[in-house]
């Protein structure tokens, strides 16, 4: 019998054969460090080209100016994401499309599921932005004005219609669809395998935008980590989970370019 613990269990939708097959293609551990840190280093990449444009375009302070783009930055490292897991998809024989397909039968019971991670996990999430401020900022809400900045209308029109989808397709499913099962496998330890993803889901937002502030990175890189541990231990207990908490993290980054949009002209 295979258990929620075991790192061979399927991930949504997905046979134990299937899983038995990706096994003997497994990536190495190098393409697995690629795979975790690859948004956090695009994050960046993506900023700094947005800071180029800027440049050229005769704004002052091109790199400040740039940190206001993250929602588009995260667009398109989103993008790249998808392109990666498309060709892990292929080498290694497993189907991407089974990380946003509902499992049958049993919905209703993982929907309920979903909707309580979501509710334990954000709840974490918004606790741990309040508390963590005071800690990094002398004034805690200069941490969102420095984050929740506005952009041009178009701009912010395009945030609010491909931010939330592009990140929300290719984030957990990275993470928590590819990177965990793999590490599982590889370190025949499941505390690393629910650790290690949630911590890097967690970091990866300290480029997001890059402010070179030593407070602003270390609230970013740490304010979503509880979260993203409970997203990690959730999703390896039952990956089945993954689409409906796919549609829960498209909500939260909708409510982010909506607020972006809302200060914006």
């Amino acid at each position: 019998m295979v258990s929620p613990h075991d790192p061979m269990v399927p991930p949504a939708g997905m046979s134990v054969a299937g899983v038995a097959a990706e096994s003997s293609m497994s990536p190495s551990g190098r393409l697995l460090t690629v795979a975790l840190t690859m948004r956090l280093v695009l994050f960046a990449v993506f900023q700094a080209i947005v800071a180029v444009v800027l440049f050229a375009g005769g704004v002052p302070e091109p790199w400040s100016a740039s940190a206001a783009w993250w929602p588009l930055t995260a667009t398109a490292t989103s993008v790249v994401t998808f392109v990666f897991l498309r060709w892990r998809a292929r080498v290694e024989g497993f189907s991407l499309t089974a990380f946003y397909r509902p499992v049958r039968p049993g919905v209703a019971r993982d929907v309920l599921l979903a909707l309580a991670v979501a509710f334990v996990g954000g709840g974490i999430a918004v606790g741990a932005s309040i508390l963590l401020a005071p800690i990094f900022f002398t004034e805690p809400t200069t941490a969102n004005a420095l984050l929740i900045q506005p952009l041009p209308t178009w701009a912010a029109v395009l945030a609010v219609a491909l931010f939330p989808v592009s990140v929300a397709l290719t984030e957990l499913p990275l993470y928590f669809g590819y990177v965990q099962r793999r590490l599982g496998a590889r370190t025949g330890s499941a505390a690393a395998a629910v650790l290690i993803p949630a911590v890097f889901l967690s970091l990866q937002h300290a480029t997001l935008p890059l402010i070179f502030d030593l407070s602003f990175i270390g609230w970013r890189a740490s304010m979503f980590l509880g979260f993203a541990l409970v997203l990690a231990w959730s999703l390896w207990k039952r990956p089945r989970l993954m689409p409906y908490l796919i549609v829960v993290h498209f909500l939260l980054d909708l409510q982010a370019a909506i607020s972006i949009l809302q200060i914006s002209g």
